[in-house]
């Protein structure tokens, strides 16, 4: 069984968990499968690392929930998802699950029921049943009956402010005494990773927008300016949306559609999209995204025109149509 699996059966189990446990839990695990993770930065930097790589798909496929305050990792209420297809259509279980829940999948729905390997993440539980027979088995469970629901993730993108909105400036940035060094986040036109960090001679002060951080004792302060006001950016989460909203704004960003496999490009910069917008762009296929032309593009699958018209809209980033 991978770690991904026994993470989820345990998140399952205790339904709560501080997060501090939670990232014990991802060292541990990734120290009994032998996952070779780098420790450059000490071992904040590579509990970071575990937690991303094990906890992280959980929260990305919509298994779990991080509770920022305080900081908590919670497993979902566990829920079908039913997505058509022209075979009579497919469920897909997310949420809590444990090894009594698939046996009990196995002997409800015979042949129809199989678990699928993912790469990165726990295993896909999926039921091939039309939508009231789906209901019907499922309403049997005990303790209680299994929702099913149909797949809304282009709702979910709908509700996501753009990027610009995403992060609040609410105070005029004032340097740390600590401070040891500035760096800026550049995004060069060409090269194969698309930011570099770039030391400053002094504070950012009274300075053009952009991502910067401060080089701190044992730490980073990570802070985005924007029309001279500062957003400070703790949560890892922070990052990401100040990342690709600086991404989308250089020009270096550009989304492709090819509306004939309905597919959508987002070019692979180096770390992922926000969790919501790339739960939201996951769900239709259930799928992770697929590396393209050397791991240059991540491609999303079964993503229909509204959607990609969205994810453009939430990225503030062209969107090329093919």
């Amino acid at each position: 069984m991978k770690a991904h699996d026994l993470l989820l059966f345990w998140l399952s189990e205790r339904r709560l968990v501080p997060a501090a446990r939670m990232a014990a839990s991802c060292r541990w695990l990734a120290e009994q499968e032998g996952l070779r993770l780098s420790r450059r930065g000490g071992e904040r930097a590579w509990s970071h690392r575990c937690l991303r790589l094990l906890a992280g798909p959980l929260q990305r496929f919509g298994h779990a929930e991080l509770i920022p305050t305080p900081p908590r990792w919670a497993v979902v209420a566990p829920v079908c998802l039913w997505r058509a297809s022209p075979d009579g259509g497919q469920g897909e279980l997310y949420g809590a699950r444990s090894p009594p829940l698939g046996r009990w999948l196995a002997e409800k729905f015979g042949a129809n029921f199989h678990a699928a390997a993912v790469a990165r993440g726990p295993e896909r539980w999926l039921v091939r049943a039309g939508r009231e027979e789906l209901e019907r088995g499922l309403a049997d469970f005990e303790p209680a009956p299994i929702a099913v629901a149909e797949e809304r993730g282009l709702d979910l993108l709908r509700a996501l402010p753009s990027l610009k909105a995403a992060l609040p400036h609410a105070e005029k940035y004032s340097p740390s005494r600590e401070a040891a060094g500035w760096q800026q986040c550049i995004f060069p036109p060409r090269g194969r990773s698309a930011h570099a960090w770039r030391d400053l001679g002094a504070a950012p002060l009274d300075t053009r927008d952009g991502l910067y951080r401060e080089r701190l004792p044992g730490r980073q302060r990570w802070f985005h300016l924007a029309a001279g006001r500062m957003a400070e950016l703790v949560a890892s989460e922070h990052r990401l949306l100040a990342w690709w909203r600086e991404y989308a704004r250089s020009g270096a960003c550009r989304l492709r559609y090819r509306s004939t496999v309905a597919e959508l490009l987002v070019p692979a910069g180096g770390l992922p999209l926000p969790v919501l917008l790339d739960r939201a762009l996951r769900l239709p296929s259930g799928e992770a995204p697929r590396p393209l032309d050397s791991g240059a593009w991540m491609r999303y699958l079964l993503i229909e025109p509204a959607r990609a018209d969205e994810a453009r809209r939430v990225l503030d980033a062209p969107l090329d149509r093919e």
